[in-house]
């Protein structure tokens, strides 16, 4: 029986290790090297138009919602009307490093970003600096809706 406690003395810290890190859960197959994602805090949608000058749309362009460190960038492509839509999720390991902010008492809270879209020749389509109210939950959301339009140079 002796032999027995030792088996089990020895398997009861990797049992810790492997539960502790959400045995397999987040992808991967558990223990010290399955790296889960952050709890969502909020969610958000950024949708919009990539138009011409002359207001025909940019299909199949690729356009780009980034929200600052802790959201980052995400992307879409356009359709064939030139629409786009971008779900974002805020989420953090790190608190101490980059803090919660703090909610509205709808649970709403609102981060700037700026959208964009590369056209041949080096011309950018931006829009800089426009709110997105995250959401506590991805039912709540309402989309943030933006253009991007050419312009005549």
């Amino acid at each position: 029986m002796r032999g027995m406690d030792r088996v089990l003395c020895m398997l009861a810290p990797v049992t810790l290790l492997l539960a502790g890190c959400g045995g397999g859960k987040c992808g991967g197959a558990g223990g010290v090297s399955d790296v889960c994602p952050p709890p969502q805090y909020g969610h958000a949608e950024v949708q919009g138009r990539a138009l011409r000058s002359d207001g025909s749309p940019l299909a199949g362009k690729q356009v780009y919602v980034s929200c600052g460190e802790v959201v980052g960038a995400l992307d879409d492509v356009t359709d064939g009307e030139g629409r786009f839509d971008v779900r974002l999720g805020y989420g953090v390991a790190d608190t101490l490093l980059y803090p919660f902010p703090p909610r509205n008492p709808d649970g709403s809270f609102e981060v700037i970003c700026s959208a964009s879209l590369r056209l041949p020749g080096d011309v950018v389509l931006r829009q800089d600096g426009f709110g997105v109210r995250f959401m506590p939950n991805r039912e709540a959301v309402v989309p943030t809706v933006v253009e991007l339009r050419q312009t005549n140079m």
